[in-house]
């Protein structure tokens, strides 16, 4: 059974982040006191995350299969300005998980919606024509999880201590191995020998633990140095992986730390990292980190960052999107700017008004267009946090 701490923890999230972008004291006071009232009374009442629904949502659950995948795109993308709207999703949903599958389709799965805070449905984008389909069900209602396109083309799915891999030649899930801890808000990284790492999230936790595909099984292993609840995990050129940022407890870490498969151990980073909410991988192998309105480069080659251009950071999530041509696209709340790394700056590329600003999803498709799909928002209705969440996606060509 789902225990249902993933939501907690991205609202009391969500209230640091109303607070660090200029929210009045009192307006932020009520906000974290009318949420923490919402979980007492939730707690004393017996609901659990997948009760009662808690937000408004106009579009209706579909669970029906559709197993059989479409062709590649192979049209040439139209030049736009900005972001233009394309289908809308089959459920509202915030805090899913979005994965570029080996055919170009979209994997959307999970998260929180009307139906309620762990949704097991899941559904396919088809970027040749613009739209969303229903395909199976997850085994199990998840938000905050990961998903990883393994080099089988199959998708695994991980969160809340289980695991399951959705096979897009079936449209079908299937559990496989029980994840080493129980976690949310992690973060996970498929790695040249095929495996996944998957590091930190909720709690803070300072643990790692690798799914092995070849044996359907997950085995701990080293540490990090620091407990970390939504870090960036950029894989590197050698085949390390930098750790980045994330948070603890209501603030925000600015170092990073480096894995090496080869011995499954972290080592820190000297340098003085940004405050990590996302991160991409450059065409030159360096990887930008954004934090909370600055940004910088870390070098594998000097193994240091260095401050480079700020962007104008929106109330809500941030994503980071790496480019081909060797740029970035940094959406932030609602609001996308495009990073230039030979200049070390950063300019507006659009506005998406139908994008919840928080817990939506950003997807680099094959033909150099991003799907930035879902989301959520939230009010205060009395003491009770009302989250509103959108079936809506816009595609955004930089």
């Amino acid at each position: 059974m789902d225990i249902g701490w993933e939501p907690v923890a991205d609202d009391l999230r969500r209230i640091h982040a109303l607070a660090r972008n200029g929210l009045a004291p009192k307006a932020a006071a009520r906000f974290s006191l009318g949420l923490l009232v919402a979980l007492s009374l939730a707690a004393c009442s017996g609901t659990s995350s997948t009760g009662s629904p808690i937000a408004s949502s106009t579009a209706a659950p579909s669970t029906s299969p559709s197993p059989t995948p479409t062709s590649a795109p192979t049209a040439s993308p139209t030049p736009i300005s900005g972001f233009t709207p394309t289908g809308s999703m089959t459920v509202a949903r915030g805090a899913a998980t979005a994965t570029l599958l080996a055919d170009g389709r979209v994997l959307i799965a999970g998260g929180r919606s009307v139906q309620g805070y762990n949704n097991a449905s899941a559904e396919l984008f088809d970027p040749t024509t613009g739209t969303f389909s229903p395909t199976g069900l997850m085994t199990f209602g998840r938000a905050f999880h990961t998903a990883t396109l393994l080099t089988d083309g199959r998708v695994l799915v991980a969160g809340s201590g289980s695991a399951e891999l959705y096979d897009p030649t079936t449209g079908t899930f299937k559990s496989t191995g029980r994840m080493a801890f129980v976690r949310g808000s992690s973060s996970a990284t498929l790695l040249q020998d095929g495996r996944v790492l998957i590091v930190g999230g909720a709690y803070m936790s300072s643990s790692a633990e690798i799914y092995d595909p070849k044996t359907g099984k997950f085995s701990a292993t080293g540490s990090m140095s620091a407990g970390r609840q939504s870090p960036t995990a950029s894989l590197l050129s050698d085949g390390r992986v930098l750790i980045a940022g994330g948070t603890s407890g209501s603030a925000t870490l600015a170092s990073a730390e480096l894995y090496d498969p080869a011995t499954g151990k972290f080592s820190p980073v000297s340098s003085k990292a940004p405050s990590g909410l996302a991160a991409a991988t450059l065409s030159d192998g360096r990887v930008l980190v954004v934090g909370l309105g600055t940004a910088g480069l870390y070098n594998p080659t000097t193994g240091s960052f260095t401050t480079t251009g700020r962007y104008t950071r929106a109330l809500g999530s941030t994503q980071a999107v790496a480019l081909p041509d060797g740029d970035a696209v940094v959406v932030a709340g609602t609001s996308a700017q495009l990073y230039d790394p030979k200049t070390g700056t950063f300019s507006s590329v659009g506005e998406a008004p139908s994008a919840g600003p928080f817990e939506f999803t950003t997807t680099l498709l094959h033909d150099g267009r991003i799907l930035v799909a879902g989301g959520e928002t939230g009010s205060m209705v009395g003491t009770t946090l009302k989250l509103v969440y959108t079936n809506s996606a816009e595609l955004l060509q930089p």
